[in-house]
């Protein structure tokens, strides 16, 4: 189960989520991928729990993965593709 943009809810709603996860976690043959970013999640848990911090989603992600940024020229040149088959297609398309 993937569940993305967990960064993006309200610190409630996030913590429903770990929350839900962590209850229902260990049915057989099911697997959580649960994206977000890392900053913004620990500090509305450590908000949420001040005791625990970042130490209280230790107890329910099991391996963290820290992606890179990407690199600004890939962004740049994917963007530029899109647009040249926008205006590839616009032209194309008139009467």
């Amino acid at each position: 189960m993937v569940i993305d943009d967990l960064d993006r809810l309200s610190p409630e709603e996030a913590l429903v989520i770990f929350r839900l996860v962590k209850s229902v976690g260990r049915l057989p043959n099911v697997m959580y991928l649960l994206a977000y970013d890392r900053e913004t999640t620990e500090q509305a848990v450590a908000r949420r729990f001040p005791p625990e911090g970042a130490h209280h989603l230790e107890k329910i992600i099991q391996a963290g993965f820290e992606l890179p940024q990407p690199d600004q020229s890939h962004l740049a040149d994917r963007d530029s593709s899109k647009d040249a088959g926008k205006r590839t297609n616009w032209a194309g398309s008139g009467p």
